[in-house]
């Protein structure tokens, strides 16, 4: 996307920009001084809105800011290096264009990572000082609080499927209106799941099994199968803040709620993955610490639309190993009673992924429900759509999904674990009267 000497003009910018924090700040431009290239106020605080800041403004979880023109300036090598492999912005949905139009986010162009560079290049001259904007980003509806998890140890060398009974904080509504998750220690975050427990039996089988375990919490894989607990939630490395659109939730049914993590600790001796597709948060030595995760509720008293998260899934493949592209088709018709509208959806895979893809209709009309053409674990991602869709029952479903197995030398199943594989599309989803679905 970028030239070789982009990434040397962002070093000097990034020395620059060192420098011009130390000996003066942000004082504006001489009177006279010829404007010769990019301003931030004009033509880079558009690109940042549109691109960086639903992850990089200041006070989310993501830890670095982009929202003012100092803050971008001292991580210009960084955000240069980012565009240049592709790695920014985050997220493994297909936002071009190609296969809907989404909330958020939108990819940065070449034409736009050149203005960067222009501007990095030239923003601490002597005299192209520019004015100093600061730009917000719009937060979840409603009210927001935060909820630790037990601090927990997962085990090492395994996969680690831990439920957690929570409370909801006091202050919070009864709907869900964003999720954000923050970790603090080495170990891997595969996934978090939060679930309602909307009856007094449902509550009373979860402290049930929590009793039986000495440790926080309790062990439970895929679906906790306890009676009543619905899917309120998802979060998967590479997400900030799941944000619903304005005046849509899930809703939560009771103050009780069921969180499950799912922890790997990766283990040196068993095959690993392709390395440029191992989870991120991953503990190298051998060793667990304890893992410190908070939740962080955003919740109304009450939206004009209850959504729900529903999974579209193939569960019954085996992947060869040794392909570069290896491959599951799987059509059917919509699992709905009812039309739905279709607010978003949340594509997931693991660490072999290549490409997935959702479509409705049939033969030579189908149309593109949501794709990703370049899986990253990683960098995984919830996206709305701008217009929300609507889905017959009797519309034909097709979901296909590509996998690298190059680097695997057994078989690959599908299955919950870090090695297993998943070839899965969320879609949230309400009744067309704006309901919840049932």
């Amino acid at each position: 996307m970028v030239r070789g000497a982009l990434l040397i003009r962002s070093l000097v910018a990034l020395v620059l920009g060192t420098l011009t924090l130390v000996l003066g700040g942000c004082n504006s431009a001489p009177p006279g001084v010829q404007d010769d290239g990019p301003r931030w106020d004009r033509d880079i605080v558009p690109i940042i809105e549109a691109s960086c800041l639903p992850c990089h403004r200041s006070g989310s979880s993501i830890g670095i800011s982009l929202d003012t023109r100092e803050r971008f300036i001292a991580h210009g090598a960084s955000v240069l290096w980012a565009l240049d492999n592709g790695v920014m912005p985050p997220g493994s949905v297909d936002r071009s264009g190609d296969c809907g139009e989404y909330r958020g986010h939108k990819p940065v162009t070449a034409e736009q990572v050149e203005v960067i560079a222009q501007f990095l290049d030239r923003a601490e001259r002597p005299g192209a000082q520019d004015v100093t904007a600061v730009s917000r980003a719009a937060k979840p509806e409603g009210r927001s609080a935060e909820m630790a998890l037990p601090r927990y140890a997962p085990d090492v060398h395994a996969d680690d499927h831990r439920c957690f009974i929570m409370d909801a904080p006091e202050d919070s509504g009864p709907i869900l209106t964003g999720l954000g998750v923050r970790t603090q220690s080495g170990s891997a975050l595969h996934h978090l799941m939060m679930f309602s427990l909307p009856f007094p039996a449902s509550v009373d089988h979860a402290h049930g099994l929590d009793a039986q375990d000495d440790k926080p919490g309790f062990p439970c894989e895929g679906h906790p199968q306890i009676f009543g607990s619905e899917l309120l939630s998802v979060w998967t490395p590479g997400q900030g803040t799941v944000t619903f659109p304005s005046g849509t939730g899930v809703a939560m049914e009771n103050r009780v709620v069921l969180v499950q993590t799912h922890f790997h600790v990766e283990d040196p001796t068993v095959e690993a993955d392709r390395p440029d597709r191992r989870p991120e948060m991953v503990l190298k030595h051998g060793t667990a610490r304890s893992e410190v995760v908070t939740l962080t509720l955003h919740t109304a008293d009450h939206v004009p639309t209850l959504m729900r998260p529903v999974p579209i899934a193939a569960t019954t493949f085996t992947l060869p190993p040794g392909r570069e592209h290896a491959d599951v088709s799987l059509s059917g018709p919509a699992p709905f009673p009812e039309s739905v509208v279709v607010h978003g959806v949340f594509p997931h895979m693991h660490t072999t992924g290549s490409t997935i893809r959702l479509d409705t209709g049939a033969d030579d009309e189908t149309q593109c429900l949501t794709q990703s053409t370049r899986w990253r674990f990683g960098q995984q991602d919830t996206a709305f759509f701008k217009t929300p869709k609507v889905l017959d029952p009797s519309t034909p479903l097709t979901l296909s999904c590509t996998w690298d197995t190059r680097h695997r030398r057994h078989e690959t199943h599908w299955g919950e674990d870090s090695l297993d594989e998943m070839c899965t599309v969320f879609l949230f989803v309400s009744t067309v009267g704006g309901g919840d679905v049932r």
